[in-house]
C-alpha cells in the first residue's frame, strides 16, 4: 500500500484490486478494466476500440442479463483474437504504473474449482506472465496473498508460471518499531501504558507482526474499558489467554485445512509435535514421530519436505540451521490450546 502511495505522489498510475470476491478470469478482466478506466490515458484507448472492448461489451451484457454463471469460455479463448494479447495491447506500457493484486490465491482457487480448472488456471497465469514479460514495460506488477502464492503454485505444479517473480517476505517489526506502534495505538485510544507493560507485550508476542500487536492491544483495551480491569502486567496475561480461546486466529487453521489438501494431516501432526518443543526439532526428529498408514518411509519423508516448505512459506514455522520451530510463541500457544491441551 505504501508503494501505491509513493506512485501516486510521483503522479504515476496506481491500481489496487482485491481478487477475493472474484469468481473467474472474466470477472478479473472486468474488475481490472474498471480500475484502469480511472487512469488518465484510458479514455484514448477506449476511443480507439478493438477486439478486447468488443469482448468486454458482450461479456457485460450477458452478465447483467440474469443470474447466469458467465464462464470464461464465452468468446474468451475461442475467439479469433486472443484476449490476453488484445488486453496487453490496450495497456500503456510506456506509462509508469503500479498494479497491485491482493488475495491472488482466492481467485485461483475459484478458477481451479471449475471444469478444466487446472488448465484454466495455468492459462490465466501464463496470460498474466505475458503482461509482465512485455519488453520495455514500465508497469510494475505486485502480487500479494494471505495464503502463500508459492505454496499454491507448488501444490498444483504451476511454479513455471511465476518463475519470473522476485519474492519479498514481509518481516516482523523490530522491538523499537513495535513499541512505537503500541504508543501510536495508545494515543489513538487514549490508553496509557508503561514501558514495563509494553515490554511484556512484546515478550509474549515474540514474533512482532503488526496484526499480533494490534490484536493483543485490542484485547487489553476491551478488558480495561468493558470489564474495568486495571492497566497492569496482569492485563497482558489475561488478554493473551483470551486470544488463545477466541476466534481471531482461526484463519491460521482454516487456510491449512483449505489449502493443504491430502497433506493436511501431516501438517497438523508436525505442528502438534512442535507445540511440545518451543526450541524446535530437526527434520529427522520430526520424521521419526510421523506415521502415515500405507506409506513408506521414503514417501513420508517426501511429503514432510513439502509440508515443511509450505508451513515455512505460510508463516507457521521458522528454520535455523535445520531446526524447525513455531515462528511465533503466540501461534504456538494457540495451536497447543486448540489441539493438544
Amino acid at each position: 500500500m505504501k508503494l501505491l502511495e509513493r506512485a501516486t505522489a510521483k503522479k504515476q498510475g496506481a491500481i489496487f484490486l482485491n481478487l477475493q470476491l472474484l469468481n473467474s478470469e472474466a470477472d478479473f478482466f472486468d474488475a481490472l478494466t474498471d480500475e484502469l478506466s480511472k487512469l488518465s490515458w484510458w479514455k484514448s484507448k477506449l476511443t480507439k476500440g478493438g477486439a478486447y472492448f468488443d469482448w468486454l461489451k458482450k461479456f457485460r451484457s450477458i452478465k447483467i442479463s440474469g443470474p447466469v454463471d458467465v464462464e470464461f469460455s464465452v468468446d474468451f479463448d475461442k475467439s479469433e483474437s486472443n484476449i490476453y494479447r488484445e488486453f496487453n495491447s490496450v495497456l500503456k506500457h510506456d506509462e509508469p504504473t503500479v498494479i497491485l493484486f491482493d488475495e491472488v490465491t482466492d481467485l485461483l482457487d475459484a478458477i481451479m474449482k471449475k471444469e478444466n480448472g487446472r488448465a484454466r488456471a495455468e492459462g490465466f497465469l501464463q496470460g498474466l506472465r505475458s503482461f509482465r514479460q512485455q519488453s520495455g514495460s514500465k508497469i510494475k506488477w505486485i502480487f500479494i496473498s494471505s495464503v502463500g502464492i508459492e505454496n499454491f503454485m507448488s501444490r498444483h505444479n504451476l511454479s513455471a508460471t511465476v518463475n519470473d517473480f522476485a519474492t519479498y517476505e514481509l518481516l516482523a517489526f523490530s522491538p523499537d518499531t513495535a513499541a512505537t506502534m503500541i504508543r501510536a495505538l495508545e494515543a489513538g485510544q487514549d490508553m496509557k501504558l508503561t514501558d514495563v507493560i509494553r515490554n511484556k507485550m512484546l515478550a509474549k508476542i515474540g514474533h512482532l507482526l503488526p496484526f499480533f500487536i494490534q490484536l493483543l492491544f485490542a484485547k487489553m483495551q476491551q478488558l480495561h474499558k468493558i470489564n474495568e480491569s486495571p492497566i497492569d502486567e496482569d492485563l497482558v496475561d489475561v488478554a493473551y489467554r483470551n486470544i488463545l480461546n477466541d476466534a481471531e486466529l482461526n484463519t491460521w487453521i482454516e487456510r491449512l485445512n483449505e489449502q493443504y489438501g491430502e497433506q493436511k494431516s501431516i501438517a497438523h501432526a508436525v505442528l502438534k509435535s512442535l507445540c511440545h518443543k518451543p526450541q524446535g526439532l530437526h527434520r529427522a526428529d520430526i520424521l521419526q514421530g510421523l506415521s502415515v498408514p500405507g506409506s513408506t518411509e521414503a514417501e513420508i519423508s517426501t511429503a514432510l519436505g513439502d509440508v515443511l516448505f509450505m508451513l515455512k512459506n505460510d508463516g507457521y514455522l521458522d528454520v535455523k540451521e535445520g531446526n524447525y520451530a513455531f515462528r511465533s510463541p503466540l501461534l504456538r500457544d494457540f495451536w497447543y490450546n486448540r489441539y493438544v491441551n
